[in-house]
């Protein structure tokens, strides 16, 4: 079990944003932080979302409790540039989306991965908003980005093939 445990601190990378509150702190009483990276933490998220650029992240984030659990709520704002899934133009795209989480100190051990309803499970003494914010704007993101003008996907046909997408086409056409 050491040697496991010894590896999995070789592979922890630390959060481009990291702002860590005690939970304690939030049992006692609630808290409110305004969040807001520097140009050197957006393009350290930049590279890890894979987008072309983030211009700006800000988050305003409330921690409250109810019983054992931890609710946090928040809005998101960001402002950036992702390639278009057609022609890899950059697109522009603001973020600004509210989200609520739900959290739970159990042991690590405890945890039961088939309870999708059940408050995510944290470890230690802290909780790392500034990292839930990045969470966040990693699921606000749109997946396919278009550029304005952009077409319409056109399959390619290579070495004279056709694509898997214009045979399905074909089918459905004859009919």
């Amino acid at each position: 079990m050491a040697i496991q445990e010894e590896n999995a601190e070789e592979f922890q990378i630390e959060p481009e944003f990291s702002h860590k509150t005690a939970m304690d702190k939030i049992f006692k009483a609630p808290r409110k932080f305004s969040l807001s990276a520097n140009r050197e933490q957006c393009a350290k998220i930049a590279k890890r979302l894979q987008i072309i650029s983030l211009e700006s992240l800000t988050g305003e984030i409330s921690c409250t409790t109810k019983g054992p659990i931890i609710i946090v709520t928040g809005q998101v704002t960001a402002e950036l540039q992702q390639a278009c899934v057609i022609s890899l133009d950059p697109v522009t795209e603001t973020v600004d989306e509210a989200f609520a989480l739900e959290f739970i100190r159990r042991p690590d051990d405890d945890d039961d991965p088939l309870d999708l309803d059940a408050p995510e499970s944290v470890s230690g003494d802290d909780l790392d908003i500034g990292e839930i914010l990045v969470q966040q704007l990693a699921l606000a993101l749109n997946p396919y980005p278009r550029a304005e003008g952009a077409g319409p996907f056109k399959p390619v046909s290579i070495g004279g093939t056709i694509s898997a997408f214009d045979a399905l086409k074909e089918l459905t056409e004859k009919k």
